[in-house]
């Protein structure tokens, strides 16, 4: 009950804007702060987070100009394309923006997401399903894998628990056509750098989150289609997608693109897009 729950008296007026992500920290800037703690960890530089937000609307903002994602993108009303992608972000206005936690920080409203609306959907079904509604599968469900780590350095999932579904698998990152992880930060693309720098051709190479947006709920689902049409343009071959979770957890599934015409194995998780 709220009365007994001494938590109640650390938020303003006993209510919570966010849930509890870490044992002893009820603030709603809990992530943030996880992220500042791992660029202080990692002695992230300032260079670094800006050289990845640059790419990420830069790319995204290539995606859109080529309608790259525009056969999984459904128009709602007079809302056709995400809006928070800025093609022509330049390093002086990232110069321009404070840090949140302030000086001497790192964080600030460029290298972090924007919490944006958004859904998203695909249809997961077993090869009886597809047979007979007579459905080609976009993709066939390889592995998965769910990793927890630290609750107050949650950016650090992402790559964590890729690494351990790569490794389960006997896979290197230089085996995969294409890779995603959700961009809730720039500090998950600096990590995922300085670990497998040549890799990065083929790491979200449509824009990530810092351009689209982190619409709680959507982005596991926005992800998959941006890797899906990724592995279209590598032709074919594997894909992994990761997301860091609140809490220290996270997620990660590895793909396969179905070819036109592949025989579906019933005994195999399918993924059907919308495309």
């Amino acid at each position: 009950y709220a009365e007994h729950d001494p938590r109640y008296s650390l938020v303003p007026g006993g209510a919570y804007k966010t849930a509890q992500f870490a044992p002893g920290d009820v603030a709603p800037d809990a992530m943030l702060k996880g992220a500042e703690r791992v660029m202080e960890a990692e002695q992230v530089t300032r260079a670094e987070l800006d050289a990845f937000v640059l790419r990420s609307h830069h790319l995204a903002g290539e995606a859109v100009k080529q309608g790259l994602l525009a056969d999984v993108i459904v128009p709602v009303g007079d809302c056709r394309r995400d809006s928070g992608i800025r093609p022509r972000l330049s390093q002086r206005l990232l110069d321009r923006l404070p840090p949140h936690f302030g000086p001497g920080t790192l964080l600030d409203a460029g290298n972090a997401c924007a919490i944006h609306d958004g859904a998203a959907f695909l249809l997961l079904a077993n090869g009886d399903f597809l047979r007979r509604h007579s459905l080609q599968p976009a993709a066939r469900i390889v592995a998965t894998a769910a990793v927890g780590g630290r609750p107050d350095e949650s950016p650090r999932g992402a790559m964590r628990t890729a690494d351990v579904l790569l490794h389960r698998q006997g896979l290197r990152y230089e085996d995969l056509a294409a890779i995603e992880f959700n961009e809730a930060f720039a500090v998950i693309d600096v990590l995922f750098d300085r670990a497998h720098p040549g890799c990065l051709a083929r790491y979200n190479r449509l824009g990530g989150a810092l351009a689209y947006g982190h619409p709680y709920g959507a982005s596991g689902a926005i992800i998959a289609l941006h890797l899906l049409q990724s592995l279209k343009l590598a032709g074919g071959g594997l894909g992994l997608l990761s997301i860091a979770g609140a809490g220290g957890m996270g997620e990660a599934i590895l793909l396969e693109r179905m070819a036109g015409g592949n025989v579906v194995n019933p005994d195999r998780g399918e993924v059907r897009a919308h495309a």
